[in-house]
């Protein structure tokens, strides 16, 4: 039985299909033709080679419930960053009524599956406190963390895209085969505090 949980769609703008002889840099994401799934580029260059047979220079960002994978470029403090997203297709998701401590549903996908390019959540003003951001991968908890106190507006968390503010990052996308669940909570009873962003594509 073929596992399916990990492919993806024919190419996207963040993950092109794989053009033999094509010239890509390190951090670059295609998807393989032969095998359907996400690569990324660890060397610069070009190839002829299928990156489902070339280790060498692509590694496979094949995610599922067991091995997600997700780098958050800053989770604390005044280290954090804002994220730089393209403004087409990306839905902004205040957090609402929060209670402190509380996790609350910012969007919940069930049914199939799916691609995630962007996944960012950060505060929505400079008001003092700490951030939580939980993701759920095919039922599975995939990512939980708390920020340390932040004081600053548009600081926070970013899962996946690419952050353009001090440089290029990109970090891979998030893929899941049956659900997606994304919870967020504020060390505050408050109001709108946060604001989470996110791209996706489902699959079903």
């Amino acid at each position: 039985m073929i596992d399916t949980s990990n492919l993806v769609p024919a190419g996207s703008a963040d993950q092109p299909v794989w053009i033999s002889g094509g010239s890509y840099v390190i951090g670059q994401q295609t998807v393989s033709p032969a095998s359907f799934k996400i690569y990324t580029r660890k060397t610069n260059g070009a190839g002829t080679t299928d990156p489902s047979l070339d280790t060498t220079n692509w590694t496979p960002q094949a995610k599922n419930s067991t091995q997600l994978i997700v780098r958050p470029f800053s989770a604390t403090g005044s280290s954090v960053t804002s994220v730089g997203v393209n403004s087409d297709g990306v839905t902004s998701v205040a957090s609402g009524s929060t209670t402190a401590g509380v996790l609350k549903t910012i969007l919940s996908y069930t049914g199939g599956g799916g691609i995630m390019s962007q996944l960012s959540s950060r505060t929505s003003d400079a008001t003092a406190r700490t951030i939580r951001l939980k993701v759920t991968v095919d039922g599975v908890s995939a990512y939980d963390n708390t920020s340390s106190s932040i004081s600053s507006a548009d600081r926070g968390f970013v899962l996946a895209g690419t952050i353009t503010n001090t440089g290029a990052h990109i970090l891979p996308p998030i893929v899941w085969a049956n659900s997606l669940l994304i919870e967020v909570a504020s060390s505050l009873t408050e109001s709108n505090g946060i604001t989470t962003q996110y791209v996706y594509d489902g699959v079903a």
